[in-house]
């Protein structure tokens, strides 16, 4: 983990709130002040088909000095297939540092967090991906099954009452990613949209959301899509204790909506157990909008039997149409596994690559120090016969200095300084 430490005194210079789109894969400044636990809030009901739930979360101002809160939202992804990795704050070397979140083809490492609503520490409960359309998991996702008829529940009943917001440190989750997460990490993904930056921006300018000025329970704890406004921010503000389908309960969720039908439920198998907890079935504002959606659909239908009887076998076309999807997803998915089969093949075949590429690097490392030695010791032998023929020219020339300093030389006698005589033997 990667902190840029900046002292308290020096954080007023930048915020950390405002996160571009092409930063979300980094860890902006560092703080010495531990983020506030994960307030308990409301989700509301998803506006529209394919809007992926991102979960609130405590976000930091330096020119302020203090936390304030992101609320969550429903918001559309950059592409059919993504899925949202939620950003933490982590603890390292004195400092809480964030990393953000990003969009991606599989669900990244987000610190073990426990955000609710299928983002229990690993992994996202709430659905999946099947041919360019969301199928929500009504267990922990809320959503009108009256206008999103691609759903399906799983849920088991888990206890888990942590809301820490951070990693490492005292009082901090204590969690590592796996392979998995890692490799989730590594794919192609993107940062978050414009829309998201927005509502970053529009929490910041309520002085209400801030860890100050709430004491830890933001007044607007999530939005229903991301505001355009400041005005939009708090008409479309849900408050934290405004209904039960909340990310603080200890039971895993029974879906008690009037008419229930799950339009798929073939896929229980795609989703995996939870991990963490939610609250009861549905929201009081849910059963409101699915009493004035039916009032609207009363009015807009006629009293007359012969319209009713074209609306019921509009139904009936409708469900038979419905039931042969899912026959055929039915067979698809027994041709070619399940998804948590196919999720779980993932990081095996990651693991299995990226031992194959240490292999390959090791091997190429290995030959070039091959052919590095065999180089040098080519050089030296060429070294070596450059200097055996310069020695034998060295001998040479000193030889012949020798013989020439000896045919120079003068033949010399001793003078005698006494005169000429001769040699007497001794007696």
């Amino acid at each position: 983990m990667r902190f840029l430490k900046l002292l308290p005194a020096l954080t007023v210079l930048a915020s950390i709130g405002a996160v571009p789109a092409v930063s979300h894969a980094g860890v902006f400044i560092g703080i010495s002040i531990a983020p506030p636990a994960i307030p308990v809030y409301v989700q509301p009901v998803a506006p529209a088909p394919d809007m992926l739930w991102t979960p609130g979360y405590w976000q930091w101002d330096a020119s302020v000095g203090d936390y304030f809160w992101v609320p969550g939202v429903w918001a559309a992804p950059p592409q059919p297939g993504f899925l949202w990795t939620p950003g933490y704050w982590g603890f390292d070397n004195g400092y809480y540092g964030w990393n953000a979140g990003y969009w991606g083809p599989h669900i990244g490492y987000y610190g073990g967090v426990n955000y609710g609503f299928g983002f229990f520490g690993r992994g996202y409960e709430g659905g999946y991906w099947n041919n360019n359309h969301f199928f929500y998991n009504t267990a922990y996702s809320n959503v009108n099954v009256n206008v999103v008829h691609n759903t399906y529940i799983h849920n088991t009943t888990i206890i888990n009452n942590v809301h820490t917001s951070y990693v490492g440190g005292q009082g901090g989750l204590q969690n590592r990613p796996t392979a998995g997460e890692q490799a989730a990490f590594h794919e192609q993904h993107a940062g978050p949209t414009q829309n998201q930056v927005n509502h970053v921006n529009f929490a910041r300018q309520d002085r209400s959301q801030f860890a100050q000025q709430n004491h830890g329970n933001p007044a607007v704890g999530a939005l229903s899509r991301p505001a355009n406004s400041q005005q939009a921010f708090h008409q479309a503000a849900v408050a934290p204790n405004a209904g039960s389908f909340t990310n603080g309960g200890q039971r895993g969720l029974v879906n008690t909506q009037p008419n229930f039908r799950p339009a798929n439920s073939l896929n229980n198998n795609a989703a995996t157990a939870n991990r963490g907890t939610i609250g009861n079935a549905n929201v009081q504002a849910d059963r409101q909008n699915v009493q004035q959606q039916r009032f609207g659909d009363q009015q807009q239908v006629t009293p007359q039997r012969g319209q009713d009887m074209q609306q019921r076998q509009a139904l009936q076309t409708q469900r038979l149409q419905q039931n042969q999807q899912d026959s055929a997803q039915r067979q698809a998915f027994q041709q070619n596994g399940s998804n948590q089969q196919q999720r779980q093949a993932f990081p095996q075949q990651q693991q299995q690559q990226q031992r194959q590429q240490d292999t390959q690097q090791r091997q190429q490392v290995q030959q070039q120090q091959r052919q590095q030695v065999q180089q040098q010791q080519r050089q030296q032998v060429q070294q070596q016969q450059q200097r055996t023929p310069d020695r034998q020219q060295v001998q040479q020339q000193r030889q012949q200095d020798h013989q020439q300093v000896q045919q120079q030389r003068p033949e010399s006698r001793p003078a005698n300084n006494g005169g000429n005589h001769e040699d007497h033997p001794r007696q």
